[in-house]
Formats: C-alpha cells, sequence, structure tokens
C-alpha cells in the first residue's frame, strides 16, 4: 500500500508551489531515491525542468523531462512527465497533477503539495478523498514560510 505525504503550503502560487517541489525532490535525492515527477502539461514539464537548473545556486540535480523512450535512472534520477506513461517505477511520485489517478498507487511513496489559492486547495481535497476512497490514510505536513528544512521529507 502506498504512503501519500501532503504538504500544505502557506505560500500561493505555482511558483511557489514548484520552488516547494525541487526543495523536496533535493531532499529525496539527498536519499538517493528515484523521483518521477508528474505535472499537468508540456508546458509545467519545462517549467519544472527549468525551476530544477536554477532553484538553488550550488546545487545540480540530474533530471530530465521524459521523452516518447525510456530514460535511464543511472543518468536521470528524476525524471519529469505530463503523461501517465511510467517505463519503469521511480521510488517517489510527486504529483504536481490537479488529480490523482490509480497510477499514482502503484508507487511506494507519493508526495502531493498544496498551496494556499482557493483552486489548489479544492483539487487538493479531492485528491485526498481519492486516497481515502482507496483505503489509504494521507500524512498532512502544515509547511510555512520559516519551515525547517530538515524535515521537508519525513522519512
Amino acid at each position: 500500500m502506498s504512503r501519500v505525504d501532503f504538504y500544505i503550503l502557506d505560500q500561493g502560487g505555482p511558483k511557489g508551489k514548484l520552488q516547494f517541489a525541487c526543495r523536496i525532490v533535493q531532499k529525496i535525492r539527498d536519499l538517493n531515491l528515484k523521483v518521477l515527477v508528474r505535472t499537468e502539461d508540456m508546458a509545467n514539464s519545462e517549467t519544472m525542468d527549468r525551476m530544477l537548473w536554477t532553484f538553488r545556486q550550488n546545487s545540480f540535480i540530474p533530471h530530465a523531462i521524459i521523452p516518447e523512450g525510456e530514460l535511464s535512472w543511472d543518468d536521470y534520477p528524476v525524471q519529469i512527465s505530463h503523461d501517465l506513461h511510467c517505463h519503469d517505477r521511480a521510488d517517489v511520485l510527486v504529483n504536481l497533477k490537479d488529480k490523482a489517478s490509480e497510477q499514482n498507487l502503484k508507487y511506494e511513496r507519493v508526495v502531493e503539495l498544496v498551496s494556499n489559492d482557493p483552486g489548489d486547495k479544492d483539487s487538493g481535497r479531492a485528491r485526498y478523498r481519492y486516497y481515502r476512497d482507496q483505503g489509504i490514510e494521507p500524512l498532512t505536513h502544515n509547511i510555512g514560510r520559516g519551515y525547517n528544512r530538515q524535515s521537508t521529507f519525513i522519512s
């Protein structure tokens, strides 16, 4: 059964959500885990790709947007996709889509981010209900602006 963690952000807007996604991806990589970041569409995949290059000056996270073919996890331990195709599962799914799907349940760990924007809160509640309907009790973490970087990804 999947473990699902919801991170409730006190900031709004897609940029703040993506910045936090970059931080959590970094933390997951620090644990040497493979990460799939699932986005809404190609534009969001490209934005996430750019942000992973620039969010922190002294860090490098090997990553790529998944093309039609398969990418090597050895070369790209962080992969970004806006499609549901997954050739080889990651250890952790960071779901940035507005909806949860049955595909999410195939991952051992799922990370869901919810900003304080009203529309994002609504989709976050729907995703939370979806997981509960599947028999999973998601864990919720409230993240304020001064969050403790050490506890960003609860192991």
